[in-house]
């Protein structure tokens, strides 16, 4: 292949890769030298087809006619009898029996050709609008009778893990055929994953894929290398249907989505410096929206840093003051984001015309006389953020905490490293001086249009920050909102003046996203569910009965939208159109519009999710009924049977389901239902385990089940399972406390002092409110590793936090008087005004003698230990001191009259406070001025001893402690 040739088909899958706009295609690429190559040209037109955004057009072209021998497959599956084995070899046969002279031409040819089919199964079952004259089983499988059957063997195609796809979903044949396609342009029909509902462990499929990727490194093949990334893609689409993700999916995606494909395979001079940007930031943000979906955040972060780096996008949170409704007087505290794109916005003339037609969603209106559309900001105020964040303590029940710093030994690269992810998803700016110059210019009110790559960016960095942030949290809610403004803003009307209008499905989904935060509040719940009606009606053309009627003028407009609607589909979390209206369902139940709700998920035929609507109102019986009547007529559907087995506490169901075709799930409720037996057999333990590490072997990614694995060792005393199963939890989650805090218990457990430390200093870090146990953990594990300086660390915050006698560990305390007191205190040199403790001592003295103070009431051992101290610190007269407060604490308990160990302790504090007045009271006083320490000490110590001897007479008199108290007495 001529490099000429090969740099040309570089530009085109990068385009395609992109989903440019046509115009920015025709314009950037010289497609006179493709007309030219003989070889090239038959790329053009489905190319030009794809990026025109009708992808079902394609399928129809004459070229395909030629090469494509679609007619072959009714009699290969009338020969067969089975769907994938059909298609299988249909598109192995068609990849390799091809007389074409160039091979990356006409595996490109074909790839193009799988891309197309995909693109028409996203359009029906995602974006819209519907595709007219496409009959697929026509197409594929004329004379073959469109029967339930076959739709649910195409459907069964789809099945992974004991993961079933949505039943109604539109033409999933035409799924199946790219899928295949790409499995047989990538030579992975021996690990195909259609099919195959049992397939393998993860680590199979991981192997493979990598292997393959490597292959196609080290081959630089083109066309490979980029199917590699369709396929990933596609693979996205395959997971989405699901109720939940597919370890193995995104496993092989994560091979399969590699950075090097554009490193060492696209990489050509004949590209702009600025369209290999753009691939690069739409790679990173692609790379975001995957790990989003296979629920892994600590992924998502790293990429969305890397597309802000190559995006040059200034983006920060602050405080502002704004009104919110018409009449009102006075600014209140609010959350703002400024951003400022750096790239260019696509140039009008780069805008094909038609695409803009139908690009327009209804943003619903309040409808009210007394808020405002959107806040009316004043100005950036410094007090916002702090005024918003005591509110959220305040609303969620915590006292405010004031924080102090210390700027001892701070450093910028220390700052950084200990970023937690929402200061690295959402930069935040406290005080005014923080905002970077170029955003305080901003006009708060009417920032400027961003690129729709970094709208997109601003809005996957809103999703992250949901998935890992508490729910319920009042400033969460503020900065989520702040965040999808932001996004909203960019289509206001004052900027469509000047610039296009913002891209379809990103404005959708913003709408979306605003509606579910507002239809939580009273005062917006209206629009909240109003909007959400009005998307889902804009989504789904089969709705009959609709809220929101819709004109001629739109429905016409609506097929010229399809390229706009498909541009940004991979970069953007997927959601197919019924899955909005199982958001609006959950939302109906969430306030209590039962009715409504069940009627979605009839009309939807999601009997598992009706089920579930039922339980949550009490009605199990009804709700058992539709789940029999589901098995009655899908005898294998897994998940059912899954449910009911919850329903009914049938053990027998889940195994079942596990056996039909290893639903995870139904393991994961094996697990529980054993657990819960635990205290009937020890044995019941030993079998939840089991089950666990099977459920685990199926789905080696997901965090809940490596957690719960975890637990279950903690308290069967399996630690080194515990170890394994929370190291696990931590590299899927690194932020996440409880995880760190148990993986030290478990490593204390098993003899590793120094890696637990390590844990639990990980446990401190990521926790957001400090949690006590953890702390106390912490002070075990330092003294046990010898680091006293978090020792004193660890026992001062546990004062802080418990602010009671219990805070004391007094195991740790004679630890720690030990260490300080084994050296002599250190004298004061000629010259210097105080004497030189290092920081161990320093600190040490501080929290023996001022904190633990603080909240000691009962304890006399820890004023005599105190005494101690003081005495090593040259302080006689406060280490006297101690000793009477020691002796006024045995003096006073309550139980002194009535248990002997108690007045036995007195008499014992009784003579070390003797002991002390006749060592220490003739000792030179504080102030250095030939006073003493205790001028009147025998005075003092008789005194003492008196006053012990009138309160235990009545009750002690023939005690041994009486009698010392006498011979103490007769010695002074």
């Amino acid at each position: 292949m001529n490099e000429e040739r090969n740099n040309l088909l570089k530009q085109l899958h990068i385009h395609l890769l992109l989903l440019s706009p046509y115009p920015s295609f025709k314009k950037l690429v010289n497609i006179s030298k493709f007309e030219a190559d003989e070889q090239l040209k038959v790329l053009v037109e489905p190319a030009e087809l794809i990026l025109k955004g009708y992808s079902s057009k394609v399928l129809s072209l004459p070229i395909y006619h030629d090469i494509i021998p679609v007619e072959t497959l009714p009699a290969i599956y009338a020969n067969k009898k089975d769907i994938n084995s059909s298609i299988r070899e249909f598109s192995k046969s068609l990849v390799d029996n091809s007389s074409y002279p160039d091979q990356e031409v006409w595996r490109s040819l074909v790839l193009i050709y799988a891309i197309a089919l995909g693109q028409c199964f996203v359009q029906l079952n995602y974006t819209g609008p519907s595709i007219q004259n496409l009959d697929s089983h026509e197409m594929f499988f004329a004379g073959i009778e469109n029967s339930n059957d076959f739709h649910r063997e195409v459907l069964a195609s789809l099945e992974l893990q004991g993961l079933a796809p949505y039943e109604l979903c539109d033409d999933p044949i035409l799924l199946v055929m790219s899928l295949h396609i790409f499995e047989a342009l990538l030579d992975s029909t021996s690990w195909t994953l259609l099919g195959k509902s049992d397939c393998g462990s993860v680590e199979h499929f991981s192997d493979k894929s990598e292997a393959t990727i490597n292959a196609i490194l080290a081959n630089k093949s083109i066309s490979q290398g980029v199917t590699a990334w369709w396929r990933s893609r596609y693979l996205q689409v395959q997971m989405s249907l699901f109720i939940e993700p597919s370890s193995i999916i995104c496993s092989i995606c994560s091979h399969l989505h590699s950075g090097q494909i554009i490193n060492d395979i696209l990489l050509t001079d004949y590209v702009s410096e600025g369209l290999i940007k753009q691939l690069y930031t739409s790679y990173y943000l692609e790379s975001a929206r995957n790990s989003i979906h296979a629920e892994i955040e600590t992924l998502t972060i790293p990429s969305l840093e890397k597309a802000k780096t190559l995006s040059n996008l200034e983006l920060v949170l602050t405080g502002a003051k704004a009104r919110r409704t018409k009449y009102q007087q006075k600014a209140v505290s609010s959350l703002i984001v400024l951003a400022k794109s750096t790239l260019p916005l696509l140039p009008n003339d780069e805008i094909d015309s038609s695409e803009e037609q139908g690009n327009f969603i209804e943003n619903k209106e309040l409808n009210s006389d007394f808020l405002l559309e959107v806040p009316k900001y004043e100005s950036l105020n410094d007090e916002a953020v702090n005024e918003i964040m005591e509110n959220d303590d305040i609303q969620s029940g915590k006292s405010l905490k004031r924080i102090k710093l210390s700027f001892d030994g701070y450093n910028e690269q220390y700052e950084e490293s200990t970023k937690t992810n929402q200061q690295r998803l959402l930069p935040i700016a406290i005080r005014t001086e923080n905002i970077p110059q170029s955003l305080k210019e901003l006009d708060a009110n009417e920032q400027p249009r961003l690129n729709d790559l970094d709208s997109i960016q601003v809005f996957l960095r809103m999703m992250t920050l949901r998935q890992i942030s508490p729910s319920g949290s009042h400033l969460i809610e503020e900065e989520l909102a702040a965040l999808v403004s932001r996004v909203i803003a960019n289509n206001a009307e004052d900027i469509r003046k000047d610039f296009p209008a913002m891209n379809w499905l990103l404005f959708s989904k913003a709408l979306w996203e605003r509606s579910w935060l507002e239809a939580t509040k009273a005062k917006t719940i209206e629009r909240g569910i109003f909007q959400m009606q009005a998307l889902v009606e804009e989504m789904n053309a089969k709705i009959q009965t609709r809220l929101f009627p819709v004109d001629d003028k739109q429905i016409d407009g609506e097929t010229c939208s399809s390229a706009t609607r498909l541009r940004y589909i991979n970069q953007l979390p997927l959601a197919p159109r019924w899955s909005l209206d199982v958001d609006l369902a959950e939302k109906f139940m969430s306030i209590g519009v039962i009715k409504s709700a069940v009627e979605i998920y009839e009309r939807l035929q999601m009997v598992n999710d009706m089920a579930a609507c039922y339980i949550s109102v009490g009605q199990e019986a009804e709700a058992e009924k539709v789940l029999r009547q589901r098995l009655e007529t899908h005898p294998n559907d897994s998940r059912s049977m899954s449910i009911l087995g919850g329903l009914t506490q049938d053990p027998t169901l889940w195994e079942k389901a596990w056996e039909l075709n290893k639903y995870q799930g139904a393991k994961v409720s094996l697990a529980r239902y054993y657990y819960n037996k635990k205290h009937e057999d020890r044995q019941n333990m030993l079998t939840a385990i089991k089950h666990m590490n099977e459920a685990l072997t199926q789905n080696p990614l997901n965090f809940q089940n490596w957690y719960f694995y975890g637990c279950l060792g903690l308290e069967s005393e399996q630690y080194e399972l515990a170890a394994e199963a929370f190291t696990r939890c931590v590299s899927i989650e690194d932020a996440h406390n409880h995880s760190w805090s148990n993986l030290g218990s478990a490593l204390l457990n098993i003899n590793k002092p120094k890696e637990a430390f390590n844990a639990y200093q990980n446990a401190i870090r990521t926790s957001e409110v400090s949690n006590w146990r953890i702390w106390e953990n912490y002070l075990t594990t330092a003294v046990k590793v010898g680091d006293w300086i978090q020792v004193i660390r660890a026992a001062k915050t546990l004062i802080e936090l418990k602010n009671d006698e219990s805070a004391i560990n007094m195991r740790v305390v004679d630890a720690l008087v030990a260490q300080i007191t084994s050296e002599e205190y250190p004298t004061q040199k000629d010259g210097e005004d105080e004497v030189k403790l290092t920081f161990l001592q320093k600190s040490s003295l501080d929290y023996i003698c001022n904190q633990v103070p603080k909240v000691n009431t009962k304890n006399s051992r820890l004023w005599k230990v105190q005494a101690r101290v003081e005495l090593w610190a040259k302080k006689p007269w406060n280490s006297l001191n101690c000793m009477e407060k020691a002796y006024r604490v045995d003096l006073n308990n309550e139980n002194l009259l009535t248990d002997e160990s108690v007045w036995d302790a007195a008499v014992e504090s009784c003579a070390d406070l003797v002991a002390s007045y006749e060592s220490l009271g003739e000792m030179p006083g504080k102030h250095g001025a030939g006073d003493l320490v205790c001028k009147d000490w025998k005075f003092k110590a008789r005194s003492s001893i008196r006053t012990l001897m009138s309160k235990g007479k009545m009750s002690w008199e023939d005690s041994n402690g009486w009698d010392k108290l006498v011979e103490i007495k007769s010695d002074l």
